[in-house]
């Protein structure tokens, strides 16, 4: 299996909001393929973010019942979820919201930089 197709997508939900906000290592979520284990996992994060994870947990998660109004139930897909935890200090952005936050940050630390170096010129 390729590395690129081990990761599907982010996954968003409130237990993974949680997780990701309020504890001192930062975890992410991320729905993987079925058939992915811890190493190819890790290796693919690796590939993608150039962060090397601190620990992965995998959740497989059944198919439950789903009520769709008419006399034949139907049933939600059966997916695996990675938890990947990642050394303490260390962010990843994955939604766009916090990719335009982390260029926002990079500008200004940019823009901080350069004025200080003006100001020193200056003094001098």
């Amino acid at each position: 299996m390729e590395l690129t197709q081990v990761i599907i997508k982010p996954y968003h939900s409130e237990k993974s909001y949680t997780i990701r906000k309020f504890q001192e290592k930062s975890t992410l979520t991320f729905v993987v393929d079925r058939r992915a284990t811890k190493q190819q996992i890790e290796l693919a994060f690796i590939k993608i973010y150039n962060v090397k994870p601190e620990k992965i947990n995998i959740v497989n998660r059944k198919s439950q019942a789903v009520r769709t109004g008419t006399l034949h139930p139907g049933r939600s897909s059966q997916i695996k979820l990675a938890y990947i935890i990642l050394p303490k200090g260390i962010n990843v952005a994955i939604t766009k919201d916090e990719m335009e936050e982390a260029a926002k940050a990079a500008q200004d630390n940019k823009a901080e930089k350069s004025t200080k170096k003006t100001s020193k010129k200056a003094a001098k």
